[in-house]
């Protein structure tokens, strides 16, 4: 079973907060394009396995997936999964039965982040060791990964990867920021949030556990977990906006992920209920549960998920050692 724990309490009539999140399978990266996904849209009830082994246990052999965590696509619907309990990073082609390890082992790969340009990312994170954390980049030529930068937050859950302005953008949880660095690992920077300082105001951020760039507006989505929101910044700006999370009836409860589509709408996922909550702009209803609800029999418990260029859900169960696809359907749009 998957290293999966959130521990959080909000402040509350004078009560300090405390959170801390520890993730063999955490925040998955997204995708580099806004997906073009209708706010009418819903997805099947059963979904097919992918990826890993079709009676959901654990290996470590091609066909399968160990504590598999944060995955990825590329233009072909290729998946790059961080397979964490096998130290590996495994890329499966679409409709394939197995998979194939690249770049060789990696102490205990965390997120995986494929570009607009395809280049592969990956971040290790060594929970409670004195090693110095990293990103890498994949060298297709010589099957390797390249070090970006040795110096990241051990309190890193979400990164995201923009080669035009040759920055990756890190949330470091446990500081109460958002930082930045070069492509070539250096000029470490605060980009919003304030630093050792938690709070509810615009300006603040509680626990960020997930990071989105809306490339073509500039705007940076935060997931702001035990704030129970979703933050917006338009780039180089300190003062936030909510834009979910904090509406009466549409309430989230602590999102540690967070994916904005092409129409801005915002999908979220909630840690404690392990839901994939839809908060939409100008459709009724404005909030619904797209994954792990109520209502559905198989998809229970999601702890990653992550949408391809068709808008098909793709999802981890916790403690399924598999990827799991759910069809998009667009019968309520007219269609």
């Amino acid at each position: 079973m998957a290293l999966h724990r959130v521990v959080a309490q909000k402040k509350q009539q004078g009560l300090s907060t405390f959170c801390t999140v520890f993730f063999c399978l955490t925040v998955p990266s997204k995708a580099r394009k806004l997906r073009d996904i209708p706010s009418c849209a819903t997805w099947s009830k059963n979904g097919t396995i992918v990826a890993g082994l079709r009676n959901g246990t654990a290996g470590n052999d091609s066909m399968a997936l160990n504590e598999p965590g944060p995955f990825d696509f590329d233009s072909d619907g290729t998946l790059y999964i961080a397979d964490c309990g096998n130290n590996r990073v495994m890329q499966w082609k679409n409709g394939a039965m197995s998979g194939t390890q690249i770049g060789g082992f990696i102490r205990q790969a965390q997120m995986v982040f494929v570009s607009s340009t395809e280049n592969i990312y990956v971040t290790d994170l060594k929970s409670g060791s004195d090693d110095l954390n990293g990103i890498y980049k994949y060298d297709s030529i010589t099957n390797s990964w390249i070090t970006i930068t040795r110096k990241l937050p051990s309190n890193t859950m979400g990164f995201y990867v923009n080669e035009d302005q040759s920055l990756i953008y890190v949330t470091d949880y446990g500081n109460n920021i958002i930082m930045s660095y070069n492509l070539d690992g250096t000029s470490i920077r605060s980009v919003v949030g304030v630093e050792s300082a938690d709070g509810n105001d615009s300006y603040h951020l509680s626990d960020p556990s997930d990071v989105f760039l809306d490339e073509y507006n500039n705007y940076l989505y935060v997931a702001d977990s035990v704030n129970n929101r979703i933050q917006r910044y338009k780039i180089g700006e300190k003062r936030g906006v909510t834009v979910a999370g904090v509406e009466v009836g549409c309430e989230l409860n602590i999102p540690v992920q967070v994916i904005v589509t092409s129409n801005g709408d915002i999908y979220a996922l909630e840690a404690f209920k392990g839901r994939i909550m839809k908060v939409t702009n100008n459709y009724t209803p404005k909030c619904v549960c797209i994954g792990g609800c109520s209502d559905s029999q198989q998809l229970y418990s999601v702890c990653a998920f992550q949408f391809d260029r068709y808008g098909n859900l793709y999802v981890i169960q916790d403690g399924n050692d598999t990827v799991l696809k759910f069809d998009i359907l667009l019968h309520n749009c007219g269609k």
